[in-house]
């Protein structure tokens, strides 16, 4: 007698915050086209790396598709602040830059009225009106696995 593989049902998701981080945790080479599709559509490209995006239907909606790649978190304003100043990267000219300087995000963002550090964090955390703009300006440095430098040797 065959027997069905047995789909676990899983608890619908909910809109709890507007604001999402979502990190990229699975490392499977046997991945659906479209689940990949669905990953690159949320800036997932590397695995650790994370992303904040607006928490909205469509954003639950790929949620559930790339649920087992993925772990999210509504964060609050000290979790955003965090991750902001010690992972936060900039992206100029499809180059990564630390944001150590005011005068970086001046040049970026200075035309969306966004002059420093505190400006992109206000703006993230309440999802403000250059959301947008600023999480496409903002990269987050991607976290390394501890398990795949163990046992290994500095040189």
């Amino acid at each position: 007698m065959k027997q069905g593989r047995k789909r676990h049902k899983q608890a619908p998701l909910t809109l709890e915050s507007k604001l999402l981080f979502i990190i990229r945790i699975g490392v499977k080479n046997d991945m659906h086209p479209t689940t990949r599709k669905f990953l690159y559509s949320l800036r997932l490209r590397r695995i650790f790396s994370g992303v904040f995006v607006k928490a909205n239907e469509r954003t639950v909606k790929i949620l559930q598709r790339v649920q087992p790649y993925v772990t999210y978190g509504y964060p609050n304003l000290k979790s955003v602040k965090d991750l902001i100043y010690k992972k936060g990267l900039g992206k100029i000219e499809k180059q990564r830059v630390p944001l150590t300087d005011n005068n970086i995000i001046e040049q970026e963002l200075g035309k969306y009225g966004i002059l420093c550090i505190e400006d992109i964090v206000n703006e993230v955390a309440i999802v403000g009106p250059h959301f947008k703009e600023v999480t496409s300006f903002l990269s987050l440095h991607t976290q390394q696995d501890r398990n795949s430098t163990e046992g290994k040797e500095k040189a």
